[in-house]
């Protein structure tokens, strides 16, 4: 079984491998009726009639990373002081994240409507972030970070930038995934950027996810493999958002009932977690124009160390390099004892990538608790906190309406501090939750087989529906066009052979 998905994955870079170098003209073959899959999130801003700005932010080492805002709503700015409040997105994803699911549930736009000054992170390396002062991302070192270099380096940039331009002296910080690690990354280590951050709220947190049942486990083993193969050709890159992807990722996402099933199992439901009833088939378009939006391979083996090693801990580079780096065999962890910051956790039972026991672990090494929260739908998953078709019922309304009461000009310190001591009170009568070992090889049996049985099911119908549907948009290519075209799909057509006749 783990045989069968890493050949996949490595079907996949070799794909990417051997047509890398593409006309640039061969993106207009596969473009779909979806106008906003060709927007920039500024672009769609505007579109809902909002205003957008584009900030860019020189962090200490050298990355241009670049800050998408909506000052306001749509009834203006008004006459108050408008709080500020970051939005940091997961791993790689962008600032479109909190803007897919449109002006009426998206966060970003009903946090801009509730009154707030509203902030969207891009990370080092993703589709807006992609320059450096001295390197680009065709060099090795342009891609030699991970999420700690975001921590150390990144985010205090950003936050600085923000509070310089808005004027306030504090933030509200709001993330989602890997976007929650950055921050309980900075604050254990930047301990003065603790007093830049009024309150933070966690959307399914990660921070050591040993007990993370996601598909993405299957490649853990083979982190470092997999990276040397990126190494080879991306020169450390991981699925950045180059031409290549910009072309598999809407032929392989955007398409038909077919193509879309293969992407929600493979790409979300397996990852992530299954739960289709909340999942809004029409966003897959505007999803698959975006995502993955770039990161590196080096970040990619930090975040599956979280999951090997069961710590929330710097980059582990092997013990003769930590000695000397840490002046340790192993790597420094992350205190979140020494976090300040008031932080508020939601979690969700299906949540693949950061599962119930290892936020409720994380829960109680907080030093100033907002509470708990359990998003009351069983079957609720990690993308579900961005897109659910009833994300304002299940998860946003209650976010705004403790955000209003937090932020309230007279009375939200009192708010934060009676919360702080329900929630320690709370859970000082609540039994601890029992730290057990996660059980390899019935995951191995059961989820990692539906994992990749799901997947596999599908390809020989999906690859027979995309040669379809593309020579069909081809032919109107003229000649050169379409016989580059062809050439590309036999390609494919011939490695998802060999990778069917591999897996026999």
């Amino acid at each position: 079984m783990n045989k069968c998905i890493f050949a996949f994955v490595l079907t996949y870079f070799a794909l990417i491998i051997s047509n890398h170098r593409v006309d640039s003209g061969i993106i207009n073959l596969f473009k779909n009726d979806n106008v906003d899959t060709y927007l920039t999130p500024l672009q769609i801003i505007k579109k809902h009639g909002y205003p957008s700005e584009a900030h860019t932010v020189e962090s200490q080492n050298g990355y241009i990373l670049e800050l998408h805002r909506i000052p306001y709503g749509k009834s203006g700015p008004g006459g108050n002081k408008r709080i500020p409040v970051l939005l940091h997105h997961g791993i790689l994803s962008s600032s479109i994240d909190w803007l897919i699911d449109g002006p009426n549930k998206s966060l970003g736009y009903r946090l801009a409507d509730e009154g707030y000054d509203v902030w969207m992170a891009n990370a080092r390396g993703n589709t807006f972030s992609r320059h450096h002062t001295k390197y680009n991302p065709s060099q090795r070192e342009f891609w030699n970070y991970s999420f700690h270099e975001m921590a150390f380096y990144d985010l205090p940039a950003a936050i600085d930038h923000i509070l310089m331009t808005n004027g306030e002296e504090q933030l509200v910080y709001i993330g989602h995934s890997l976007g929650t690690a950055v921050f309980y990354a900075m604050a254990s280590i930047l301990p003065e950027y603790n007093k830049k951050i009024k309150f933070q709220i966690s959307l399914a947190p990660v921070s050591a996810i040993p007990h993370a049942t996601s598909g993405a486990r299957l490649l853990v083993p083979h982190a470092k493999t997999i990276d040397k193969a990126i190494d080879w050709y991306g020169k450390g890159a991981f699925l950045e958002r180059d031409l290549m992807t910009r072309i598999m990722m809407p032929i392989f996402c955007g398409g038909g009932k077919i193509t879309g099933d293969v992407c929600k199992k493979f790409m979300l439901f397996g990852v992530f977690g299954k739960n289709p009833e909340q999942f809004d088939d029409s966003l897959l378009p505007l999803i698959s124009s975006n995502f993955p939006a770039g990161t590196s391979s080096k970040n990619m083996i930090h975040c599956s160390q979280l999951i090997s090693s069961g710590t929330f801990a710097q980059y582990d580079y092997g013990k003769d390099e930590n000695i000397k780096k840490y002046g340790s065999p192993i790597p420094p962890k992350y205190n979140i004892n020494k976090i300040s910051v008031p932080i508020r956790l939601y979690y969700s039972d299906n949540d693949l990538l950061s599962p119930p026991l290892d936020t409720k672990i994380l829960y109680q090494r907080i030093t100033k608790p907002l509470g708990l929260k359990r998003v009351n739908l069983d079957k609720f998953s990690h993308t579900d906190f961005l897109w659910a078709k009833d994300i304002n019922t299940l998860l946003n309304d209650e976010i705004i309406e403790f955000i209003r009461n937090a932020t309230d000009f007279e009375n939200g310190s009192d708010f934060i501090r009676e919360t702080v001591t329900q929630a320690l009170d709370i859970r000082s009568k609540t039994p601890p939750p029992v730290n057990v070992p996660f059980d390899e090889k019935s995951f191995l049996k059961n989820l990692g087989k539906d994992f990749v049985g799901d997947t596999l099911e599908t390809i020989d119908n999906a690859v027979g529906n995309i040669i379809s549907n593309s020579i069909k948009k081809i032919q109107a290519g003229g000649e050169k066009v379409k016989s580059y075209a062809e050439n590309i799909l036999d390609k494919i057509k011939r490695k998802a052979k060999s990778l069917k006749d591999f897996i026999g």
